[in-house]
């Protein structure tokens, strides 16, 4: 009998403590979940936030439909879309115009614009006229060698290549202005750079 007991003691002692190690075992575990979860609950905290940055650049496409579009820059190769409500004009957006704006840096590649306005002289709505006829006539004429006629109606590389035409030529190029200069006397150039016409 006395015996019994001691095996009974015993076989009790070592489900205790078999118990008792289970049940320090399954606090480790609830704690290291604890633990991960509040990781996990903080990580959202730690991370960093997005970067916003102001840019000009222009319109390189616009989809009427779903209301959406692309602004490319010159500062860097990313791409930034948006939406119409980022688009703080009465007029609808168009390709090609000039834009100002914020955008928020969410990938190495694309960003996403908070807001964004016309800038400088590009102001009008598409189709409406905002260089005058008259004075792209007279710069055309009067300084085409130095590519004035084009620089103002905002063909930028075809006044570069006047100006080199004219150094090159020693000055013949002149000509090329003057014609210019007939040719929208005549209406045969008479668009500018973001294809609206003169005035």
């Amino acid at each position: 009998m006395a015996t019994d007991d001691k095996e009974e003691q015993s076989s009790e002692g070592s489900q205790d403590s078999s118990v008792v190690q289970e049940q320090e075992i399954m606090q480790d575990d609830l704690e290291a979940e604890q633990s991960a979860e509040s990781d996990q609950n903080a990580s959202p905290k730690k991370e960093k936030a997005s970067e916003i940055n102001s840019y000009k650049g222009h319109i390189a496409a616009y989809d009427s439909k779903n209301k959406t579009g692309i602004i490319s820059t010159d500062k860097n190769n990313k791409s930034y879309y948006f939406e119409l409500a980022d688009w703080h004009e009465d007029n609808q957006p168009y390709g090609g115009c000039l834009v100002a704006f914020d955008a928020e840096e969410v990938h190495k590649k694309y960003g996403k614009v908070l807001k964004m306005e016309l800038i400088g002289e590009y102001t009008g709505p598409q189709g409406e006229a905002v260089k005058s006829r008259r004075l792209a006539v007279f710069l055309s004429i009067c300084l085409g060698g130095l590519g004035a006629g084009r620089f103002y109606l905002g063909y930028w590389k075809l006044g570069v290549a006047q100006i080199v035409a004219t150094v090159g030529t020693l000055g013949f190029a002149v000509v090329w202005g003057v014609l210019e200069g007939i040719l929208m006397l005549m209406h045969r150039i008479d668009r500018d750079a973001q294809n609206r016409p003169l005035k």
